[in-house]
């Protein structure tokens, strides 16, 4: 009987960067911060779902940030996930996602189950939509609206320091 070996493929979503480093694109800068964290290789170039991407392979955990456009970064997970599936026994591997949330407080992450509603999160939705298992972990990462009840230009606002979030 072999040991139980759990292997974790995290993905953040968010457009491309550095030329879409919006608020939008959450999940990627938190994405950057694990490779510390969690004691692993940094990001590289390099290639998983069939598409160039940015990468960290671990031993326990492998780093990806997709590579497209947030609202159709669906199929990107579905293949980098089939991808792993190919690598490691499905029994213990898991996916979560990294993705920007607007209705929690700026710079709190929280892990969601996945089947919560998208919230109107068109990244989720494209995810969601490819791949039909029913249970993974989503993190969304929460950044500040600046309007009463409406969706507007806040997603697109560049990242700066007022959004920075110091670690405790």
């Amino acid at each position: 009987m072999s040991k139980f070996s759990p292997r974790f493929l995290i993905v953040s979503l968010g457009n491309p960067l550095p030329e879409y480093s919006s608020l939008h694109s959450a999940g990627h800068f938190a994405l950057n911060g694990l490779p510390k964290v969690l004691r692993q290789p940094s990001l590289q170039s390099g290639k998983i779902g069939k598409l160039a991407c940015v990468v960290s392979h671990g031993s326990k955990y492998t780093l990806v940030q997709s590579p497209t456009f947030m609202n159709v970064s669906g199929p990107f997970v579905a293949n980098a996930w089939k991808e792993m599936l190919k690598q490691h026994d499905a029994a213990s591997l898991s996916l979560v996602v990294l993705h920007d949330e607007l209705e929690k407080t700026l710079g709190r992450a929280a892990l969601v189950a996945w089947d919560r509603s998208p919230r109107g999160h068109n990244g989720i939705k494209s995810v969601k939509k490819v791949l039909r298992e029913e249970k993974y972990p989503q993190s969304p990462l929460s950044w500040k609206r600046t309007g009463e009840d409406k969706w507007g230009d806040e997603s697109v606002e560049r990242i700066n320091s007022e959004h920075l979030v110091s670690e405790a």
